[in-house]
């Protein structure tokens, strides 16, 4: 019993370490994926700014009344909105990654408490079973003890009825 009990431990303590590790894992997954929406955010703000500057200088074309600077304005608008919106685009999947990331470090988090409480609750088990083996082992060795001491009792009343037969 006691081998089984330490095989169980040793697969609960594996089953453990295997649940530390996936959770350092998500977790390390949580901070890249935090530091990529970082950088997606500064880079969609970049892109932004630079989108704000492109439309300053049209409207400032479009008051001077320049046809090449207007055409040459708005196709430099047009770039920079659409490599404003990927930026955005990137920005906003990035973010959902760090959603998804701390739904599964949380749910890494929650599977490594349920793993620790099962190591505890069959750790308690066993030591209890362990304490109620070892009380049974020395109640029977006090019934055997009991057993011997009333078989010598038994062995010295049939001398007694012997030699009282015998007179």
């Amino acid at each position: 019993m006691a081998a089984d009990a330490e095989s169980t431990r040793a697969e609960l303590a594996a089953d453990l370490s295997a649940e530390k590790k996936a959770a350092e894992a998500t977790a390390a997954a949580k901070t890249a994926a935090a530091k990529a929406a970082s950088a997606a955010k500064k880079k969609a703000l970049a892109a932004k700014k630079k989108l704000a500057r492109a439309k300053a200088k049209l409207a400032k074309a479009k008051r001077r009344a320049s046809s090449a600077k207007i055409r040459a304005a708005k196709k430099t608008v047009k770039k920079r909105t659409v490599s404003y919106k990927k930026a955005q685009a990137k920005a906003t999947s990035a973010a959902t990654a760090v959603q998804v990331a701390s739904a599964n470090d949380s749910a890494a988090v929650k599977a490594r408490a349920k793993a620790q409480r099962a190591v505890d609750r069959n750790a308690t088990r066993i030591s209890s079973y362990a304490a109620k083996t070892a009380t049974l082992t020395e109640s029977i060795a006090a019934l055997a003890a009991d057993i011997d001491g009333y078989e010598a009792d038994i062995a010295s009343l049939a001398e007694q009825l012997a030699a009282i037969s015998e007179k």
